[in-house]
């Protein structure tokens, strides 16, 4: 099967695969011990269909990771094409990553997965990072340039260098994600969130002006 047709037109049984692996990691199931016929049993379909789509039960679970990870990318491409200034697209970004962390959606399910102590096998490592070069990586670095490009219009941003560009704008927006993900675990912080959203805007401005 087509890697790029299951990550950007599955089929209704594929879905139905890819809410089942997710529900399975938000019940906080040990993917070790999680079966394909686990996944296909909660999907309501039978453990050979599969098999018609997939290999193996790592890449059905790394095709419903990258699949949400493709449905978050489309609402961040809208961010990031909108008419919007560059403050405000960081922190529209910035809503999007409490929003979801807070929900557990999509992009973050597999960072869920490493911060709370799961055993990754490194099958699954190794292809999740095989299908994300594929599927995603591309898609968030269009994102990227396209912020950035609004802060090149509005003369904030001087840098010309498009590694160092998407390297500061991902380094500073996992700061405040990962401060995100302390919140959500109710981990002491003497740390306001409005206080390091701006901290994050102005270390861009700096990193980049």
């Amino acid at each position: 099967m087509d890697e790029q047709k299951l990550i950007h037109d599955p089929s209704q049984k594929v879905l139905a695969m890819y809410q089942a692996v997710i529900e399975f990691i938000n019940e906080g199931c040990d993917i070790n011990t999680l079966k394909v016929a686990d996944i296909t049993g909660r999907a309501g379909i039978g453990k050979g269909t599969a098999y018609e789509y997939f290999s193996s039960k790592e890449e059905i679970i790394s095709s419903a990771i990258l699949y949400y990870v493709k449905v978050c990318f489309e609402k961040l491409q809208v961010i990031s094409t909108g008419g919007r200034t560059f403050q405000q697209k960081i922190n529209e970004v910035m809503d999007f990553i409490d929003e979801h962390v807070k929900e557990k959606q999509g992009v973050f399910f597999l960072i869920k997965m490493v911060l709370e102590s799961y055993e990754i096998p490194k099958n699954l490592k190794d292809e999740y990072e095989r299908m994300k070069h594929q599927c995603c990586d591309k898609e968030k670095n269009e994102i990227i340039d396209c912020i950035v490009e609004e802060g090149v219009r509005e003369g904030l941003i001087r840098e010309e260098n498009v590694f160092l560009r998407r390297a500061a704008v991902e380094t500073q927006l996992s700061v405040y994600f990962m401060y995100r993900i302390a919140a959500e675990k109710k981990m002491e912080l003497d740390l306001e969130a409005d206080f390091l959203r701006e901290y994050v805007y102005q270390n861009l401005l700096k990193l980049l002006g």
